[in-house]
């Protein structure tokens, strides 16, 4: 299956923006420049349209970008730029700088920002996800997670050991448990989604640092940046194990998506997006400071 990937990049100026190229048989196509756009550092797709971050001289916000890559809509809500954005009617971000959790509405081509909370800074507020009928928000720094209910305040704290820092969260495919990849203690939790318990913790390495956490096919994968490898977790009986360890085939994997038994990895350090399947690299392209990753 032929699938089309875009990728955001960290830069600024001429030649930088979101990048467009496909995955087929694990091959990546020569990426061309999609959308020229600032700071898109964190993107994702409703299988139409894009919904990105970016910064510019008078701040930064979300953007979004139609199929051909105009953008139709962007509003700045923000100094500095969130690290997270997410799309499911309504738009997620969060801001690790800033400490805060945006929610944005976006109708009739107009971006709207509904409510910021503040959680305050040095929180590191990282991702901001659906959960039941609200959301669910990391704050890395404060080994904590935020559920949120329709209105958007927060109505229950769940507490991480201390000095975990939860980054990333997915839940898994039966929706009865949630899976986090924690940044500071190199750690992969699954946690009861009812009560939040937590079931099992596995250490991943000792010198690595958690970035995106995926599932594809009963697996969890993990890209770990400062190591820049991947780890396949299988989750069983209540208990999380490592099936295997592989490198990223770049520098500093800080996203990656998974698709048709394939792992792709935006490699920031390396300038590289790299394809593997069965711990080998079977692609590789160059894009400038890579950085997202999302199917449309």
């Amino acid at each position: 299956m032929k699938r089309e990937i875009l990728c955001g990049t960290y830069g600024k100026g001429e030649g930088n923006g979101i990048y467009r190229f496909f995955l087929e048989d694990g091959k990546l196509s020569e990426p061309v420049l999609f959308c020229r756009i600032d700071g898109a550092k964190y993107l994702t797709s409703d299988g139409n349209r894009i919904y990105s971050l970016f910064s510019n001289g008078e701040g930064a916000g979300a953007a979004v970008i139609d199929p051909a890559g105009n953008v139709i809509s962007s509003l700045i809500f923000e100094e500095v730029s969130s690290c997270f954005i997410g799309y499911d009617g309504l738009i997620r971000c969060a801001n690790y700088h800033e400490g805060t959790f945006s929610f944005i509405s976006f109708n009739n081509d107009e971006l709207k920002l509904i409510r910021k909370v503040v959680i305050g800074k040095g929180a590191g507020c990282h991702q901001l996800i659906p959960y039941e009928n609200g959301s669910i928000g990391a704050c890395l720094k404060r080994d904590e997670m935020y559920i949120f209910d329709e209105n958007f305040e927060i109505i229950r704290t769940v507490r991480f050991p201390e000095g975990s820092g939860p980054r990333h969260a997915v839940f898994s495919e039966d929706g009865k448990y949630m899976f986090v990849a924690a940044e500071l203690s190199d750690e992969l939790f699954a946690l009861d989604r009812e009560d939040f318990r937590i079931v099992d913790r596995i250490k991943l390495g000792e010198s690595g640092v958690p970035a995106a956490i995926r599932l594809q096919d009963g697996l969890i994968h993990v890209s770990v940046r400062e190591a820049d490898l991947i780890y396949d977790v299988s989750f069983n009986d209540d208990k999380l194990r490592i099936e295997d360890v592989h490198s990223c085939g770049g520098r500093h994997p800080r996203d990656m998506i998974v698709a048709d038994g394939y792992e792709i990895c935006a490699n920031l350090q390396s300038d590289s997006v790299t394809c593997i399947k069965g711990g080998k690299v079977t692609s590789e392209i160059m894009i400038p400071q890579a950085v997202s990753l999302t199917i449309r």
